[in-house]
């Protein structure tokens, strides 16, 4: 395991960017988690407490940190590369698959079928993927129509490479959650993901893909809510610590041109939404 600060080793392991050009700043001063890039680049959807006490999602600008409320319930927010959309969990009895419009706050929904066995992914082109009572749902938000899953999702999958060739899922190893990268194709494994130091309880959380798919990043930590940030590089599987402590219930997003990176840290007593450039 290496260990590595923001500055001179980002450029090299994310995405052949250059260093971090400055440190972490709180975007969201009054809290906020959850948050993921809207597709212009300079606003951001996030999930934050609303003055009613429930959980409501807002439009930040990352210029002036002025937000609002769209008007709008959910969490587990996903921004849909090559699309305009963001994708969320509404809550109900059954929650279910809904988008959302940043430019024009519009949010709509699939259909009934977009009750999800768990976390839904999403890929380029505007393709949306869940299960729905252990049958793979693919949906095209460009088209707006289901389309034919192009592969089954494997059981407990939480995130899918960019080309669609490998997923990341969930296993419980001794009451602590374990991840395997494996080929969707064959089923074989590439990666296995653990808990680094601790006492022995560690648990590895919010895997997410770089928008190029030769890195993967992932938390680690006891708890979710302390969690280290790890990078681990696909080719030659070397697992790095960034300095950085995250919220790992909630994973970082890229922005759409893949040079920033936003991530839920929790900060005297409360989560907040923290960008790196």
């Amino acid at each position: 395991m290496k260990r590595a600060g923001w500055y001179g080793m980002v450029g090299g392991l994310l995405m052949g960017m250059a260093a971090w050009s400055e440190l972490p700043r709180c975007v969201t001063p009054d809290g906020g988690w959850n948050g993921v890039f809207a597709p212009d680049g300079g606003e951001i959807v996030y999930v934050a407490r609303g003055t009613n006490g429930e959980e409501e999602l807002r439009l930040g600008n990352l210029e002036t940190l002025e937000t609002v409320a769209v008007g709008v319930r959910g969490d587990k927010l996903q921004r849909v590369p090559d699309s305009e959309w963001i994708l969320f969990l509404a809550p109900g009895h059954f929650p279910v698959l809904e988008y959302f419009r940043p430019s024009d706050r519009q949010s709509r929904d699939f259909t009934d079928k977009a009750t999800p066995d768990g976390p839904a992914v999403v890929l380029p082109g505007g393709l949306i993927y869940w299960a729905a009572e252990a049958v793979t749902q693919a949906y095209d938000l460009n088209q707006r129509d289901f389309v034919e899953p192009a592969f089954e999702l494997p059981d407990h999958t939480l995130a899918v490479s960019p080309d669609g060739r490998l997923a990341v899922v969930e296993r419980r190893e001794a009451e602590r959650p374990v991840l395997e990268v494996i080929e969707i194709a064959t089923g074989k494994l590439r990666h296995l993901l653990e808990g680094f130091g601790g006492t022995g309880k560690v648990g590895v959380y919010a895997p997410v893909f770089t928008p190029d798919g030769r890195q993967l990043l992932y938390a680690s930590g006891e708890a979710p809510e302390r969690a280290k940030l790890f990078c681990l590089t696909l080719e030659d599987g070397v697992a790095v610590e960034l300095s950085a402590e995250l919220d790992g219930r909630y994973p970082p997003a890229f922005s759409p041109d893949g040079c920033q990176l936003l991530f839920t840290a929790v900060t005297d007593g409360r989560p907040n939404l923290w960008l790196i450039s």
